[in-house]
C-alpha cells in the first residue's frame, strides 16, 4: 500500500497511525478529525479537568492552558516521526471502495489504498434544539462550557446516563456543592460491565455522596423558560396493583390456555415483554431511587441539564 487513511483523530486513531509507522508502513499517512485539536486525553473532561476552577483572570488562565496542555496525547518530536498529515476540522462523509476514494465535507477527494475507521462513538442526544443550560460531555469544548456553568455557583443538576461517563460527571457536580440526580434506563447501572452483583454495590455508592440515582426510566426531553432549561420530564413510576382482597377469588386472565384452564393476570405478566401492565422487577439498590422521583428535580458521550436554584 502506497496511502492508508485514518479516520479519526482520537486515541484510536493515533494508535493506528502509530501502528503504521512500528510495521513499517512508509507511505501517504492521512489522519482525518472533525475535531480542531490533536489527540488528547478524554478521561480527565469529567473528573479533575471539570472541578477546576474556571479562569477569570490572567494567572488562573496561564494555569487552565497548562492544564489543557497536559491532556496532549502527543508531542511535537512524535508528529514529526510519525510524518502524518493532520487534516482537522474535517468530517469524513463517504466511502467509496470500489475507486479507494474517500470524500470530506470540504469537497475534497482523498484516494487512498487503505483506511481505519477509529471514529469512536458520539453522545446519544434528546431530540429537538438543546436550550441553554443543556450541555454534552464528550470535547474539550464541552468539558470547558460545562465547567464555566458548574463553577457560576450551586444549582440542581441531572446527568443523563448512569454510566462511568454519568457517575463521575455526577460526582464532580457533587463536589462542586450541586444537588445532583442521575437518571439512568437500566434497572442498575453498569451491569453489563461490572456483572449484577458488583453493579448493585456500586448503585448505592451515589448516595454516599447526596447524588439521588434514578433507574428503570428514560428522559423524554426537558422544559425550558425563557430559552434556559429548567427542568428533565421522566416517566412515573408505575402504580402497583392493590393488595388481593383475601375474600375474593384470585383475578383471571379474559384468555385461555390450550386446555381451557383460564390463566392467572400475574404470571401471565412474569411470561409477557415489560410492556405488559403491572410492576417490573426492580433491586434493592433502585427501589429507594424510584420512590424518589415525584420529590426530585432537576447527562453527554453524558448528558448534563442544569437550573439554577
Amino acid at each position: 500500500m502506497k496511502a492508508v487513511t485514518v479516520v479519526g483523530a482520537s486515541l484510536a486513531g493515533l494508535y493506528a497511525a502509530r501502528a503504521l509507522r512500528a510495521q513499517g508502513f512508509d507511505g501517504r499517512l492521512t489522519v482525518v478529525g472533525d475535531e480542531t485539536r490533536l489527540p488528547y486525553d478524554r478521561p480527565p473532561l469529567s473528573k479533575e479537568f471539570l472541578t477546576a476552577p474556571a479562569p477569570e483572570d490572567a494567572g488562573a488562565a496561564e494555569d487552565a492552558g497548562a492544564a489543557e496542555d497536559r491532556l496532549a496525547l502527543t508531542d511535537p518530536g512524535e508528529l514529526a516521526a510519525l510524518d502524518a498529515d493532520w487534516l482537522l476540522g474535517t468530517r469524513a462523509t463517504a466511502l467509496d471502495p470500489r475507486h479507494r476514494t474517500v470524500r470530506l465535507d470540504t469537497g475534497r477527494t482523498l484516494t487512498t489504498d487503505g483506511v481505519v475507521l477509529a471514529t469512536g462513538a458520539a453522545p446519544r442526544r434528546l431530540p429537538g434544539p438543546a436550550p441553554a443550560g443543556s450541555y454534552t460531555l464528550r470535547t474539550l469544548d464541552d468539558a470547558r462550557a460545562l465547567r464555566a456553568e458548574l463553577t457560576g455557583g450551586p444549582g440542581r443538576v441531572v446527568v443523563i446516563g448512569g454510566g462511568f461517563l454519568g457517575a463521575e460527571a455526577a460526582s464532580s457536580c457533587a463536589a462542586l456543592g450541586h444537588r445532583v440526580t442521575v437518571v439512568e434506563a437500566a434497572p442498575v447501572p453498569l451491569a453489563r460491565q461490572l456483572g449484577p452483583d458488583m453493579a448493585a454495590l456500586c448503585a448505592g455508592l451515589p448516595a454516599d455522596h447526596g447524588v439521588t440515582l434514578l433507574t428503570g426510566t428514560g428522559v423524554r426531553g426537558v422544559r425550558a423558560t425563557r430559552g434556559r432549561v429548567t427542568a428533565a420530564n421522566w416517566p412515573a413510576p408505575p402504580t402497583p396493583p392493590p393488595p388481593p382482597d383475601p375474600g375474593q377469588p384470585p383475578r383471571r386472565h379474559p384468555r385461555s390456555t390450550a386446555k381451557g384452564r383460564p390463566r392467572d393476570a400475574s404470571s401471565e405478566c412474569q411470561r409477557m415483554p415489560p410492556t405488559c401492565p403491572g410492576p417490573r422487577p426492580s433491586s434493592a439498590a433502585a427501589s429507594p431511587a424510584r420512590a424518589r422521583i415525584t420529590a426530585s428535580t432537576a447527562s453527554g458521550s453524558s448528558g448534563v441539564r442544569k437550573g439554577r436554584t
